[in-house]
């Protein structure tokens, strides 16, 4: 096994993860570490013995006892600990044609771009901030596929946890600042939301699935991921324990051939476009865009719609939009109005027809007629 100082750091961190406490150095060659809970005392050597031969058996000797300690194997705790700062999310497809760790290529091609498009609808929902471009490239960037695993045929993507950001500008808000989770955590909410849908009872309808975040590409990407001729599909995630946010739920979502056929008529179900009215609600300006001496400008709104949000813009008067322009950007703004929503692909909400526009503070209503006149 070779010792790097890499993997001896990793080592240290997983060990201040399940409680080992740094006690004293020896001689400025290695180190003494000891939990509270137990008389169990761990040598390891310090960074600048890491290329002494005397390392990897200390080493060796370490991984022993915190292998026993979680229950595993030392080359699966070495693995884990390896990849500490990652996470692995794994999608696992078995039964049918799939043979021991083999796939049929077109299949399997097929299956891998599903599972990445998931990967990548994920990551643009999750990551709400300014220069969102570049924050999904470096994401997408660092994620390395690792080579399949024997057992039916699993696909695992490693994926870097050190790409920070600003917390309040991730979808998941209790991130701990690590862009990397806070996508990984919107892809298994997604599959999730996805698997329980597939799994209810009652009737289902476009909005319904619109609200939950499902629109005609996730179920296209994930159809992509489960050909038809196989038993079932499993994605399971392998979080980095340096990171508290992870789901309770557990760490495995299957479905099974009844969900595909659901997830199926979910894709044709949302293929058809449809109208909702909505009364009051409440909306955030945008933007502002009026070219001078015209009578009408073009407002957008961020406009709030099951888990998600999305840009809607409307031509109102001049009156109108001097009032919208003067709001500050706390101030509520209400719109009743006709949506017309598609999400054949991905969701799109448009303002069909506008009825009225309230402004909170001030107690000032506007109603239009069917020409979107006030």
């Amino acid at each position: 096994m070779n010792i790097t100082l890499s993997i001896l750091r990793s080592i240290r961190l997983y060990m201040k993860q399940c409680d080992w406490v740094l006690m004293h150095e020896l001689n400025d060659r290695s180190e003494i570490w000891r939990r509270d809970a137990s008389s169990e005392e761990i040598m390891l050597p310090v960074d600048g013995m890491v290329d002494n031969r005397q390392a990897e058996p200390l080493v060796m000797e370490a991984l022993a006892v915190l292998a026993k300690n979680s229950k595993e194997s030392i080359p699966d705790l070495y693995s884990r600990i390896a990849d500490i700062n990652c996470d692995l999310l794994s999608m696992r497809a078995y039964g049918g044609t799939v043979g021991k760790g083999t796939i049929n290529l077109s299949k399997g091609v097929s299956a891998l771009g599903g599972f990445y498009r998931i990967v990548t609808l994920s990551v643009n929902k999750a990551i709400t901030v300014k220069g969102k471009r570049k924050i999904c490239r470096d994401y997408l960037d660092g994620l390395d596929l690792l080579a399949p695993a024997e057992g039916s045929f699993i696909y695992t993507i490693k994926t870097d946890l050190s790409l920070m950001g600003d917390s309040n500008n991730l979808v998941e808000k209790d991130s701990s600042g690590s862009v990397g989770r806070a996508v990984n955590m919107h892809i298994y909410n997604s599959i999730n939301m996805l698997h329980k849908n597939s799994r209810s009872e009652r009737e289902f309808n476009n909005l319904d699935l619109i609200k939950d975040g499902i629109d005609g590409n996730m179920c296209r990407s994930f159809l992509d991921a489960f050909p038809e001729d196989l038993e079932g599909l499993d994605f399971i995630f392998d979080w980095s324990i340096l990171d508290d946010m992870r789901p309770i739920q557990g760490d495995r979502i299957s479905f099974d051939r009844n969900g595909r056929a659901k997830i199926s008529l979910f894709q044709n179900t949302l293929s058809k476009e449809f109208q909702k009215d909505v009364a009051d609600l409440p909306v955030h300006v945008e933007m502002y865009k009026r070219k001078k001496g015209e009578k009408e400008g073009r407002v957008s709104f961020r406009l709030p719609f099951g888990n998600n949000s999305y840009a809607c813009s409307v031509n109102v008067s001049a009156e109108i939009y001097e009032k919208l322009r003067q709001i500050g950007n706390d101030e509520e703004v209400l719109i009743s109005a006709r949506l017309h929503i598609s999400s054949a692909t991905r969701t799109v909400v448009k303002i069909e027809k506008l009825k009225s526009v309230k402004l909170g503070s001030k107690n000032e209503m506007f109603l239009f007629d069917d020409k979107g006149r006030i």
